[in-house]
C-alpha cells in the first residue's frame, strides 16, 4: 500500500470515528433524563396594598435524576430572572436561578403593591442563553375597605329594628310630618308621605322577626364572602425548555498505527 493511500485511509478512519462519536453524544444527550425543564410562578390570588407579599419562581426538571446519576454531570448555567410589576415595588428586581437535575430550584421575589385593582402587564422575564421568554402573571390587589363595608351592612338590621322601639308614630304621625316637610307644590307629595307611613307601620309591627333574620342573613353573607377571599396560591407555567450540560466528547485514537483489515472494510463500505 502506497503512503498516499495510507494517509487517505487514516483520514477516512478519523472522519468515521468522529462522526460515530458525535452521533453517540447526541443520542446520549437525547436519552439522558433531566434535560427538559419548566418554570412555574407561584403567587397569591389577591395581594394586599402596602403589604409585603412573596412570589416564588421555581424551575424543575420534567424527569428528575437520581442522586447517583449526577456524579458525572456538570452544573447548568444560571438563568437570569426579572420580575416586572407596574404599580408595585419588587425586591430584588433581578436574580438568577440555577437549574439542577436533582429536583426543583427556587427563587423568591418580594412585592409591595402601591395601588388597588389589577396590576397590568405584570410578567416574569426569563433570559435563556439564546432567547428570552415572558410569563404573564395576573396579579390583583384587593381593597382594605372590607370591614367598613361589612359594618355598613350590619347597620341595616339595626335600622330595621329601630321602628319597633318607637311604634307610636305608626298611627299617622309619619305621614303628617312628611307632608309638613315636603313642598306643597309637588304633586306626588301626598303619595310619598302615604308610602312612608305604610313602610314605618310595617317595620313597627312586622309579621315576623325581620331585623333578626336580616341580621343573620347579613352575617352569613359577610362570613361567606370573607371565606371566599382567603389568600390561596395560584401558579402559571412557562414553556418547556432544554438545558444540555457540556458533555465529554470522545477523542479519536492516535493515527500513527497502521490500518487493520477490519477498519479498511468499514471504510470501503462508506464509499
Amino acid at each position: 500500500m502506497s503512503p498516499s493511500s495510507n494517509a487517505n485511509s487514516r483520514l477516512l478512519r478519523r472522519d468515521l470515528l468522529a462522526s460515530k462519536a458525535s452521533a453517540e453524544t447526541v443520542a446520549n444527550a437525547q436519552r439522558e433524563p433531566g434535560g427538559d425543564y419548566q418554570i412555574a410562578v407561584f403567587f397569591p390570588h389577591a395581594l394586599s396594598i402596602q403589604k409585603v407579599e412573596t412570589i416564588r419562581v421555581q424551575v424543575a426538571p420534567l424527569q428528575p435524576l437520581a442522586s447517583g446519576l449526577t456524579a458525572n454531570r456538570k452544573k447548568c448555567d444560571i438563568i437570569p430572572l426579572r420580575l416586572h410589576v407596574p404599580g408595585a415595588l419588587v425586591v430584588p428586581a433581578e436574580q438568577g436561578i440555577e437549574p439542577t437535575p436533582m429536583g426543583p430550584a427556587q427563587a423568591v421575589f418580594y412585592v409591595t403593591p402601591l395601588a388597588t385593582g389589577a396590576l397590568p402587564a405584570a410578567h416574569l422575564e426569563v433570559l435563556y442563553p439564546t432567547r428570552s421568554q415572558a410569563i404573564a402573571v395576573p396579579l390583583r390587589v384587593r381593597s382594605t375597605q372590607f370591614w367598613l363595608r361589612a359594618l355598613l351592612l350590619v347597620m341595616v338590621p339595626i335600622l330595621l329594628w329601630l321602628p319597633t322601639c318607637w311604634p307610636e308614630p305608626a298611627g299617622g304621625a309619619v305621614e303628617r310630618g312628611m307632608l309638613e316637610w315636603l313642598p306643597k307644590d309637588i304633586a306626588i307629595a301626598r303619595a310619598v308621605a302615604h308610602w312612608g307611613q305604610a313602610c314605618y307601620s310595617f317595620l313597627a309591627h312586622p309579621p315576623f322577626a325581620l331585623s333578626f333574620w336580616s341580621l343573620l342573613l347579613v352575617v352569613t353573607a359577610v362570613c361567606l364572602w370573607r371565606l371566599s377571599q382567603r389568600v390561596r396560591e395560584l401558579a402559571v407555567h412557562g414553556e418547556v425548555f432544554r438545558l444540555q450540560s457540556a458533555a465529554k466528547t470522545a477523542t479519536p485514537p492516535p493515527f500513527l498505527t497502521p490500518l487493520t483489515e477490519h477498519e479498511l472494510a468499514e471504510i470501503q463500505q462508506r464509499k
